[in-house]
């Protein structure tokens, strides 16, 4: 289970393959910085923080290829294990990207775009799942629905998916 893995499950209809972590990483420096951010104090919430990190990510190209794809990937990992799950469809998370790189868009900007495209994993009544949680906050289309469904199914995963990643972390296996 790699970074990749998520990258390319959440971009499946992107286009290109990802290339493997280490033959990816052509900026390490620009990887840790951007990682570092969201322990500045200077970003003091969540959506301060995830801001700071997708656009870093973006805009300092620590790889190759797939900056905006892995930018995405890890400001859903870091808002999912702050307890937001970012809900948006596949191709808006591709068009705000494209817009990220293409422009001098601010952190702040960032930040509040996230903020409202995410909703708290703590799902509300007893006896609300989570699907019905998440769509009860999307306007009512179908690709929406669809959406939530596959967001919740990584969420719902995401702590197997992270320990697989500390554990390739610590072996090296990822790299």
């Amino acid at each position: 289970m790699t970074a990749q893995f998520l990258a390319l499950r959440f971009f499946a209809r992107y286009g290109d393959e990802l290339p493997s972590y280490r033959a990816n990483l052509a900026r390490p420096e620009a990887l840790e910085s951007a990682l570092g951010l969201t322990q500045m104090p200077y970003y003091r919430g969540v959506f301060e923080k995830a801001g700071a990190l997708l656009r870093s990510m973006v805009k300092n190209h620590p790889f190759v290829d797939g900056n905006k794809r892995l930018g995405l990937t890890a400001t859903f990992v870091f808002l999912a294990m702050n307890g937001r799950l970012l809900v948006v469809t596949n191709e808006e998370m591709v068009d705000f990207a494209k817009e990220l790189a293409a422009t001098q868009m601010k952190w702040r900007a960032v930040a509040r775009w996230l903020r409202t495209h995410t909703v708290s994993l703590e799902w509300g009544q007893a006896g609300s799942t989570p699907v019905a949680y998440v769509a009860e906050r999307l306007e009512p289309l179908e690709s929406r629905l669809l959406m939530a469904e596959r967001v919740v199914e990584l969420a719902v995963n995401l702590p197997k998916y992270l320990t697989a990643l500390a554990e390739e972390e610590s072996t090296g296996a990822g790299r």
